[in-house]
């Protein structure tokens, strides 16, 4: 099947070092969102009352955010997600033509983070990530073959330390 969708981030940027740049710690915690197209495959079965099932999508997106430090030297943050997927079981019970679903597993991006500061070259950090997923949503049965989602997703990845130091540890999460 296919998906048109909407992908929201929310990043955490902490400069080691940073203090007096927008928080009192060096942390920002920009948002953003920007539309995804994305391919899913997935197979369910009804035992009784009860559907498990898996899923696996796949998400191209172009999100990218950037936010400017302005503390003893200036500072530019980027951070980019390029795709993003999931693997997923999933559990639910049906009512009628719908089914109310819980899901949950593993979750896979491709993200960039840039840190450049001025006068210093920038220091980029691009890596395939992996972290985890946990979900659910309502899924309408309109014929035999096809139906339609309505589906909340939440994918968090694991911290990268981009720039280190003697004197800082860079991270983004």
């Amino acid at each position: 099947g296919g998906t048109l969708g909407i992908t929201a981030a929310d990043l955490d940027w902490k400069i080691d070092g940073g203090e007096g740049f927008n928080n009192d710690d060096g942390s920002v915690h920009p948002s953003q969102s920007t539309a995804g197209i994305s391919v899913q495959a997935g197979y369910d079965h009804q035992l009784g009352p009860i559907v498990l099932g898996a899923q696996i999508d796949y998400t191209v997106t172009h999100f990218e955010e950037n936010s400017r430090f302005d503390g003893g030297e200036g500072s530019d943050l980027r951070t980019e997600i390029h795709s993003l997927g999931t693997a997923r079981v999933r559990g639910g019970y049906p009512i009628g033509d719908c089914l109310l679903f819980t899901a949950g597993g593993l979750a896979f991006g491709d993200l960039k983070h840039t840190y450049e500061s001025d006068g210093s070259p920038a220091r980029t950090h691009a890596k395939d990530k992996l972290g985890w997923s946990a979900g659910g949503g309502v899924e309408v049965a309109v014929s035999e073959n096809v139906s339609l989602i309505a589906e909340g997703l939440y994918v968090s990845f694991e911290k990268s330390a981009t720039a280190q130091g003697p004197f800082y540890d860079d991270q983004f999460e």
